[in-house]
């Protein structure tokens, strides 16, 4: 009896057709991770000349950015 082997699928790519986020979803995952980028580089020179209060600035300006992301891009629902 032969079988036929089911083809490989990589991990890394959805299968369901409508998988990932909306279009909207994604320009603001894009918005959001550009001015998260943003704020950690403009915080890097200040980090090396040792400005601690401009860089906790800086943490309290992108903590809610890297928060609202991984908010939009989370599949788990609230409840759990």
């Amino acid at each position: 009896m032969l079988t036929r082997a089911s083809p490989r699928r990589s991990p890394l790519r959805p299968t369901a057709p409508h998988a990932g986020l909306s279009k909207d979803k994604q320009e603001k995952a894009k918005k959001l991770a550009k001015d998260f980028q943003k704020g950690v580089k403009d915080a890097d020179r200040p980090a090396q000349a040792k400005d601690r209060a401009t860089v906790i600035k800086a943490y309290e300006a992108t903590a809610p950015l890297l928060a609202d992301f991984l908010d939009l891009t989370s599949d788990v629902p609230q409840d759990l």
